[in-house]
């Protein structure tokens, strides 16, 4: 029975120092140190743009002055959908990481004889500066540039434009899996959070 004990001590004692070697904490792959996890793909959620905002403004007014079939129509209310989308980065240094961006940004304005939405769609290129980068924790500011799509489903107004976007602060934890939050001025949502996977 001792001597049964024994190999059994000794048979833990074994696995418990494989164990102990294959999870080497200090290890930056197990730690997510950003040079060994340099891709990041990101789904994100939030508020309207400040155009998806302003928008039902326009719209109220006449949109665009091309038309006058919003004059005939009485406004009710007005439902923001907000914005949605997905993301990815590749980090060159510890301090900047580029990629970029697509989003939807939905807002409906509700009228008594129709039901009015602006759509616009961002396919943006983006450059990320990041202040603090360590173990779990990011701060960081960023620039976005490219290509918007406006659309109008009553007027059926369509125009392309310039898409540009600062993010003055975004706050990022986690490790493998990472939840962030930001704020923005221009084309991305003013306030939006999200979730991403660094691999």
């Amino acid at each position: 029975m001792g001597c049964k004990v024994k190999i059994l001590f000794i048979l833990l004692s074994l696995t418990c120092s494989v164990v102990a070697q294959q999870f080497d904490w200090n290890d930056p792959k197990i730690n997510w140190a950003w040079d060994n996890n340099r891709h990041t793909v990101a789904i994100t959620a939030g508020l309207n743009s400040f155009y998806g905002f302003y928008t039902p403004e326009q719209v109220k007014r006449g949109f665009s002055n091309t038309t006058d079939i919003y004059q005939a129509l009485e406004y009710s209310s007005w439902n923001p959908y907000g914005q949605y989308g997905i993301e990815y980065y590749y980090n060159f240094l510890k301090w900047l990481r580029f990629g970029g961006k697509i989003n939807l940004d939905v807002s409906k304005t509700n009228f008594t004889d129709a039901n009015h939405s602006t759509t616009y769609i961002n396919l943006m290129a983006s450059l990320q500066f990041t202040y603090y980068n360590e173990v779990r924790w990011r701060v960081y500011s960023g620039i976005d540039l490219g290509y918007t799509s406006f659309f109008d489903n009553i007027s059926k107004y369509h125009a392309n434009m310039l898409g540009v976007n600062i993010t003055p602060l975004g706050f990022s934890y986690g490790r493998a899996v990472c939840i962030f939050f930001e704020l923005n001025i221009g084309n991305d949502a003013i306030a939006k959070a999200g979730i991403s996977l660094r691999l």
